[in-house]
């Protein structure tokens, strides 16, 4: 009975302390119009990410768009521990693609359009040596979204639209562990290493509203549904201790579900004159969906391990602005505030979410068929002292967090 046993406190640690890879990572940027100005679009939504950010805005897009782009994300994230070592972070560019199409159905009332994004994604590498090596060292989550939806306009003030929602996501983590110890072996300097590989699907729903109610006035609500997406891989377990009587290593197949939360944008627009436009927006997302998670082991005399992550919902306030110089040139400036969905106790340093104050600045330009929009994001972090057990005895995450993220977005835009 001493190897399976063995084994099964080996993995439960193992997995107890990865789950934090499993929060979710939300991406508010998907489109460089609305990114300048910090996403406080859903009241206006008049280009062809409104299949994204509010399908019933395609009911007032002539013709057929097509929109294509993405966001370059520059960060700076570092961790000073409580004796003063400083550790940043590995790899920290990423990109986020973008594509949009709308068109208007011939001689109804009916707008069809299609997205491909990524609205939940990234990840973080502290290195395989850092102090983050015994729990979230390198952790990556890509969630790709294939949205086609239909809008109606009910009048020429209302529209309603809806859509579904396909979610396919690749997740990996790697971390290190000393397992001799917990195991009752005498050996404290072999350090085994995991990997969990896993992937799949999951299916939503999105519906979605805009009132015109003036010339001047305007009002946008759009919802997306949670979505539970199945993830199958193998978890690989390398350089475990000889007295362990298993080999040097071994793979076991694993699974999950992975929960991302239900959103809701609202957001009201004011037209003050032909050339301004001014948005204020509240963002709510679902996060307390990440209380308990479950990593399931296919393995004979191996149950399933839950984790508790008790994360909290949260919100995002913004207001954005634009202004038209005239027929071919436009600025566009927003800032925006998010609260942190993650409580201290089950803070890990994966993502190390803090409370964000988020300032953008765009600019758009139009000739004939085509528009290029550009902007540029500053995420500013608010510094995270965090005391916690996490890692322990094997290590310690405690210290303060800082970070800073640059995005830049650009996307093109043809109309038919």
């Amino acid at each position: 009975m001493r190897k399976p046993l063995s084994l099964l406190v080996l993995l439960t640690y193992l997995l107890f302390s990865t789950s934090g890879y499993s929060v979710g990572f939300y991406n508010p940027d998907q489109g460089a119009k609305s990114q300048g100005q910090a996403n406080a679009f859903v009241a206006q939504a008049d280009d062809a990410s409104a299949a994204y950010f509010n399908p019933a805005g395609m009911a007032w897009i002539d013709g057929i768009v097509i929109q294509f782009g993405g966001m370059a994300l520059l960060t700076d994230i570092e961790h000073l521990s409580p004796a003063g070592a400083r550790t940043k972070t590995k790899d920290d560019a990423f990109f986020i693609p973008n594509f949009y199409v709308t068109g208007n159905v011939p001689n109804t009332d009916f707008s069809v359009g299609l997205n491909f994004n990524v609205p939940f994604g990234l990840g973080t590498d502290w290195g395989s040596g850092s102090f983050a090596r015994f729990v979230a060292p390198d952790s990556e989550l890509m969630m790709y979204n294939v949205n086609p939806s239909v809008a109606y306009k009910v009048n020429e003030k209302l529209a309603v639209a809806g859509g579904i929602d396909y979610y396919f996501s690749d997740l990996s983590n790697s971390q290190d562990t000393i397992a001799g110890p917990m195991l009752g072996i005498p050996d404290t300097t072999t350090i085994s290493s995991m990997k969990l590989d896993v992937d799949g699907s999951g299916w939503g729903w999105n519906a979605a509203l805009l009132y015109r109610i003036s010339e001047q006035h305007s009002f946008g609500i759009s919802y997306r549904s949670k979505v539970d997406a199945d993830l199958e891989g193998d978890l690989k377990l390398s350089d475990l201790p000889a007295a362990l009587g298993l080999g040097p290593s071994m793979t076991v197949d694993a699974s999950l579900e992975f929960k991302y939360p239900s959103y809701v944008k609202a957001g009201y627009a004011f037209r003050p004159n032909e050339k301004l436009k001014v948005e204020f927006d509240i963002d709510w997302l679902e996060w307390s969906r990440f209380d308990t998670l479950t990593v399931e082991i296919d393995s004979p005399g191996l149950p399933d391990i839950p984790s508790v992550r008790e994360w909290d919902d949260s919100f995002i306030y913004a207001i954005g602005l634009e202004y038209i110089l005239n027929e071919s040139w436009c600025l566009r400036a927003g800032y925006a505030f998010a609260d942190t969905p993650v409580p201290e106790k089950t803070f890990i340093p994966d993502v190390p979410r803090s409370d964000l104050s988020v300032v953008s600045v765009g600019v758009g330009y139009s000739r004939a068929a085509w528009r290029v929009d550009a902007a540029y994001t500053g995420i500013i972090s608010e510094d995270r002292d965090i005391d916690n057990d996490v890692g322990a005895p094997f290590a310690s995450i405690d210290g303060t967090y800082e970070s800073f993220v640059s995005v830049i977005g650009v996307n093109f835009s043809y109309e038919f």
